[in-house]
């Protein structure tokens, strides 16, 4: 209805026609506002019967007040009846009736005003068969489908049902057929005749279990480069080719075009990675100096979290003390039970903010800035195990160091993950002869400056950490 009256808009700007639309109620016509607001940009003519009105252009303000009155209560009660029938369909699943309709092998008829499923004994033959011929010789969805080619199970109310391979572990999957049934992702139990013994759906899903293909852990690849390449030309990902049994050439993927770009040479990848990781190589002076400071902050810090943490433990000693002194003075009838309460609420509650903080106050301990003195060792032999490294070692490297890794105009353009960021502007600034480290403990500026990479949240006990 929507296209036919966008196609007639032409004709009602020029004037040539008129577009009206009849309708009984205003909830027969829309499902949502969406659906107001679409018909009120068409300026069509509704006309309601029911309510006896017309709304057009040409509506007062007030007709249009009161038919978006209306419009507001016709998705109410939409929404209240599509919440009622959930409602309905849940309880009638909690008292063992399937809610949906009868699946093959089942078909349904009223018996004194209820929906019931009865088995159809032609098609709970062939799902009978089915499940025993999985179970006893056919392991796979394969052989099964094999041997059942060609039977189509002829449902009066509906098209034909074919055994292809998904519709068979549509079937060897459902639980229906052992007198079960989800509903909302919950099992419940049928009132229904099942087709087949639990013992035998049980035995399907062992075996069902068995044959899933799960992915090797120990994945070897077999370039050094693999899905980490895209070419700068027509941001595409680049694949190798292995020409002559030992020239490798990386190229474009060819799709859905191919692309110009001529092909490079594995060694000029692998010489250009190289010198982006050279990049990252600190002066010993400048790693001694950061390892130092690194491991001074770390056993500040820990110092600093012990004398906090004792502080917390005194206040929450001390909080625990008032509760008993004030539950003496109750018993003793100089406060109220209610005043007793209240102010117990108050300490628990104070209580347990304490213990979050004090839980973030011992997960910041100086065990990660140790690891980060060990990575600033690490990332100066870079280089060298990647050059050293087979095609997986290559790959690891490569993909935790860089990230958008191009080849653009014969040259290698990444950019560097954080905190390698940061560091490799700290190398670079150090070969050219730029001071980067503070007078003080071998504080560095330039590292600090984009702040943690990873932030813990805030906690009102951590600042003198954080200071």
């Amino acid at each position: 209805m929507i296209q036919y009256l966008r196609s007639r808009e032409p004709e009602v700007a020029d004037g040539s026609s008129r577009l009206a639309i009849l309708v009984e109620r205003t909830d027969r016509l829309y499902r949502n506002f969406k659906d107001f607001v679409t018909l009120d940009d068409l300026k069509v003519e509704i006309h309601i019967v029911s309510e006896n009105i017309v709304i057009s252009r040409d509506s007062r303000s007030n007709e249009k007040f009161i038919h978006g009155i209306q419009v507001l209560l016709a998705k109410n009660y939409l929404d209240n009846l599509s919440q009622e029938i959930r409602k309905g369909l849940t309880e009638k699943a909690k008292q063992g009736f399937y809610p949906g309709h009868a699946p093959v092998g089942y078909r349904t008829v009223r018996v004194d005003g209820k929906s019931l499923m009865v088995v159809d004994e032609k098609e709970a033959e062939v799902i009978r068969n089915l499940f025993t011929s999985y179970v006893n010789q056919c392991r796979s969805l394969n052989a099964l489908q094999e041997k059942f080619l060609g039977t189509v199970l002829r449902r009066p109310s509906s098209v034909d049902y074919r055994l292809t391979r998904s519709n068979i572990s549509r079937i060897l999957n459902n639980p229906i057929y052992c007198g079960q049934f989800i509903w909302k992702k919950k099992l419940y139990h049928g009132v229904h005749v099942p087709i087949i013994d639990k013992a035998l759906f049980q035995r399907t899903q062992e075996i069902l279990r068995e044959n899933q293909k799960t992915p090797s852990k120990n994945r070897t690849r077999k370039w050094a480069y693999q899905g980490l390449m895209k070419c700068g030309q027509c941001n595409r990902t680049m694949s190798a080719d292995l020409k002559k049994g030992k020239f490798l050439y990386w190229h474009c993927t060819g799709r859905p075009q191919r692309c110009t770009r001529p092909h490079i040479k594995d060694e000029s990848i692998t010489s250009a990675i190289a010198d982006r990781l050279q990049n990252l190589r600190l002066d010993e002076d400048v790693l001694k100096t950061l390892s130092r400071a690194l491991d001074t902050n770390s056993h500040e810090q820990d110092a600093l979290k012990e004398e906090q943490e004792s502080k917390e433990r005194d206040r929450i000693l001390g909080l625990r003390k008032q509760v008993e002194m004030m539950y003496r003075d109750k018993l003793s009838g100089l406060i109220s039970a209610t005043e007793y309460r209240s102010y117990r609420e108050e300490v628990e509650s104070e209580i347990e903010g304490i213990e979050a903080d004090l839980r973030i106050l011992r997960s910041m301990n100086g065990h990660s800035i140790r690891i980060g003195r060990q990575i600033l060792e690490l990332q100066n032999s870079l280089r060298d195990r990647f050059l050293l490294g087979d095609a997986d070692t290559r790959w690891t490297i490569t993909s935790a160091v860089f990230s958008n890794c191009v080849w653009t105009e014969g040259a290698l353009h990444v950019e560097y993950r954080q905190p390698l960021d940061s560091i490799a502007v700290i190398a670079t600034m150090c070969r050219n002869g730029i001071a980067v480290l503070g007078e003080k403990n071998g504080d560095c500026p330039e590292l600090w400056r984009w702040g943690e990479s990873n932030p813990r949240p805030k906690c009102r006990t951590c600042n003198l950490l954080r200071s």
